[in-house]
């Protein structure tokens, strides 16, 4: 399901705030409908053993999209106006199609999943499902999963993702935004040694800032037999804290535009790399990489940045000890409230960006990076819990204009325990100079928050806008059933307004913000 809520006022006008929802006509969806159980396996509900053994089959032969699901749940973005992906789905993609001629406004979006199959576009103005996006029919990359969080380092620039396939390979490959049509960057090394009955490790979003992304391959591969049978031991992932984590470091290699050269709105040029190279054409590099022995596990990434001065990667993430917050995420949890949320930490990444050997495509054990090592620390204290770390953050936002720049700020999910869900907000300081700052109400579930700053914001010192002028806005399930729209002061957390919508609204996941009126053209927040 897809909604939407439309704010309107200034100018002396009353605020209204218009919502509309929307099922996603996908053939998950009439699966459902027509039989009243699930057609495909999905995260966390299996099909049974025959059916999945019949759509791994397929997966590894390559014979179907119809092995996955397309139930296109996780994420949310605007598509470009005029995208030809938008046309050939049926939604026109146009000035005039579903964006209702509004100024700025977007004729359609892209919701997606962590399937290849499970990208699915959609009119703007009304919600209706235009089609799939077509990415297993027509740019000859091949793999069956990759991530719902494609990242957009330059503002209307390339889109930049993770592609991977049941049997193992991995590429990080740059997509354009209109057509959605992905080129290959790079190949992931695999691991030497690890059973062939385990895939890839899960990773749920990667960071990229400037020219670079880092995909960290932590220690929660799938567990392929697992998966058939529905007895892995976090939905279809296994849990081997041997294997540690793996940084490939990717330099994108995209032009001025990503870093440091040119304007920050500048869409660079793709490198023409084959997607099925022939030895008459250049060999797709494989990433340096660096090991770490640190097995953390995370969903989400905070924010990320380049320190030029250590020439180093630096992101942070919500880290978990291990990968038992899934097990909490389950409806058998959920429903009994029997395990609480785990505790999270808020922890540093700094990635050296020295030049590091590429290794011939296929060869394990090859691209090594420099013998520099990965730096991971916490950045708050044992002692700084609740004070200026909160137990549990998650869904992390900071200020959309600091996203790949040195932040202080960022807005998230937390938890007032004992809880087995997220019941609260939080706005946590990075640099350890305020406390924690919490919003939260009994018997509530708030969503994603989502910061949104002030389009002319404050001045502070003369440095441009404060990093935390701005609202937060956040899909609240009420202790009644009910659900509101709620929207905080980002910077003390105080409640500004809420929008009752009278009927309750399943629990979603990710959002995002566009703003139709700035400069004629969307924002993506």
């Amino acid at each position: 399901m897809v909604a939407k809520f439309e704010i309107d006022g200034g100018g002396g006008r009353e605020p209204t705030v218009t919502h509309q929802q929307r099922f996603l006509e996908t053939r998950a969806w009439r699966a459902l409908r027509e039989t009243g159980r699930p057609g495909f396996s999905e995260f966390g509900t299996p099909q049974p053993v025959p059916a999945a053994l019949l759509a791994l089959a397929r997966a590894a032969l390559g014979i179907g999209e119809g092995s996955w699901t397309d139930n296109a749940s996780v994420t949310i973005r605007p598509m470009p106006r005029g995208s030809s992906a938008a046309a050939r789905a049926g939604g026109g993609g146009g000035g005039g199609g579903g964006g209702g001629g509004r100024r700025g406004a977007p004729a359609a979006m892209l919701a997606a999943t962590e399937s290849v199959a499970g990208w699915v576009l959609v009119d703007a103005a009304d919600l209706s499902t235009l089609g799939n996006a077509g990415l297993l029919s027509g740019d000859g990359v091949a793999g069956e999963l990759t991530t719902a969080h494609a990242q957009q380092p330059a503002r209307r620039g390339r889109l930049i993702n993770l592609v991977s396939a049941v049997g193992g390979a991995a590429l990080v490959v740059a997509q354009d935004p209109a057509t959605l049509a992905r080129t290959p960057l790079a190949s992931l090394a695999p691991r030497a040694g690890q059973s062939p009955l385990l895939g890839r490790p899960w990773v749920h979003e990667f960071p990229c800032a400037g020219r670079w992304a880092v995909v960290p391959e932590g220690s929660l591969p799938m567990d392929l037999v697992g998966a058939l049978t529905g007895q892995a031991r976090h939905f279809m992932f296994s849990w081997v804290p041997g294997l540690g984590t793996r940084y490939h470091v990717v330099d994108l290699g995209l032009g001025p535009g990503w870093g440091g050269g040119g304007g920050p709105d500048e869409t660079p040029p793709v490198p023409s790399l084959s997607p099925s190279p022939s030895p008459s054409k250049k060999v797709l590099p494989v990433a340096p990489y660096i090991d770490h022995p640190d097995p953390n596990f995370y969903f989400h990434v905070v924010n990320a940045f380049v320190d030029e001065r250590a020439r180093e990667f630096v992101f942070d993430v919500p880290a978990h000890a291990d990968a038992s917050m899934l097990d909490v995420l389950s409806l058998e949890n959920l429903r009994s409230n029997s395990r609480t949320v785990t505790r999270s930490r808020l922890t540093r990444v700094r990635v050296p960006l020295l030049p590091g050997r590429e290794g011939e495509e296929g060869k394990e054990g090859e691209g090594a990076a420099s013998p520099r090592p990965v730096r991971v620390a916490r950045l708050f204290a044992d002692s700084d819990l609740d004070s200026r770390e909160p137990f549990f953050f998650e869904f992390p936002s900071p200020n959309p204009r600091h996203r790949g720049k040195a932040y202080r700020f960022a807005w998230g999910l937390s938890a007032v325990m004992p809880t087995s869900a997220g019941n609260a907000l939080a706005k946590v300081d990075v640099s350890g100079g305020e406390g924690v700052k919490m919003w939260f109400e009994p018997g509530c579930l708030p969503g994603e928050p989502l910061m949104v700053p002030r389009p002319h914001g404050k001045e502070e010192g003369g440095e441009g806008p404060k990093e935390d002028d701005g609202v937060v806005l956040s899909l609240v399930i009420g202790a009644d059933g009910g659900s509101f729209l709620l929207i905080l002061d980002a910077e003390s957390m105080d409640e500004v307004a809420r929008a009752e919508l009278g009927a309750g609204l399943p629990y979603g996941f990710h959002c995002c913000w566009v703003d139709k009126e700035e400069e004629g053209e969307e924002e993506i927040f």
